[in-house]
């Protein structure tokens, strides 16, 4: 009788260890974050999955591109009592429209969520290619500040209009912690500090530009040459320039225009106009 009784126990407690483990066993769709950004290839899958986030409905899958965006602006025709034809008229305190822009400021957060999850773990990491780290930092660094001008231009006041009161968070980091508003000065300062950053890092290795005198021919590994193809459709050197025009004429002023103007004939000395009409 002892002895039924000590096998029963060992093998209770051994079915309790198995089912422990059992528990304990990660998902194989799953990965730590050490895993995630232990090599290069991490950070490309990363980058493209903030691509991927940019091409959700709320953003620039539907409502950034041809859904909410062209209604306010009354592109579109609507039909009546639609929820098109509220946004049309400006009806800001109907719940349906409201919910509908709460989509857009999310998801836009959600994508600058996504690039600083990267930008936090690529200055720890040291397993680029010559000229990957580059480009990667630059095109987030641009993803960052593309997201947060369409939360300026659609959440924010006009450049017109401005006080000194906070008006949105320009968020740079991960966390759970209450992200701090900025003023319209601070927000517009940051941004900008993004996109000059951006075109520093991408100028002198985006394989966009064709290789000269103070660029830096790259010697590239297979995986890495084809995440760099298409360049036409990321946030290449010339969209980021792009991007500041877009910003400088936006924020208005002779300052901004001289700006945009000096810009300008970077493009043309570079010998990229045309480059620059795919980005625009």
């Amino acid at each position: 009788m002892k002895i039924r009784f000590y096998i029963l126990t060992c093998l209770l407690f051994g079915g309790l260890v198995s089912c422990n483990d059992w528990l304990d066993v990660k998902p194989e769709t799953e990965m730590t974050l050490e895993e995630m950004y232990a090599d290069q290839q991490g950070f490309q899958d990363a980058l493209t999955g903030a691509y991927l986030e940019l091409k959700n409905s709320s953003a620039y899958g539907t409502e950034l591109m041809y859904g909410t965006i062209e209604y306010l602006a009354q592109h579109w025709d609507y039909t009546a009592e639609s929820i098109q034809e509220k946004i049309s008229q400006f009806n800001y305190i109907d719940d349906n429209v409201q919910n509908r822009f709460t989509l857009i400021y999310t998801q836009l957060y959600k994508i600058i969520l996504s690039v600083n999850a990267i930008l936090e773990q690529i200055a720890k990491q040291d397993v680029f290619e010559p000229g990957m780290y580059e480009i990667i930092k630059g095109e987030c660094l641009a993803m960052r500040a593309y997201c947060h001008f369409d939360l300026l231009r659609l959440f924010g006041p006009m450049p017109t209009r401005t006080t000194a009161s906070k008006i949105l968070p320009y968020v740079t980091k991960v966390g759970i912690e209450y992200n701090t508003h900025h003023s319209y000065q601070e927000f517009t300062e940051l941004l900008e500090n993004d996109l000059t950053d951006a075109g520093k890092l991408l100028y002198p290795f985006d394989p966009v530009i064709p290789a000269g005198e103070d660029r830096e021919e790259l010697n590239l590994s297979l995986s890495a040459e084809n995440f760099l193809t298409a360049r036409q459709i990321r946030f290449n050197y010339y969209a980021v320039k792009a991007m500041e025009a877009r910003f400088y004429l936006w924020l208005g002023g002779d300052d901004n225009f001289y700006r945009f103007e000096f810009d300008y004939r970077q493009y043309k000395s570079v010998g990229q106009r045309k480059v620059l009409a795919w980005t625009v």
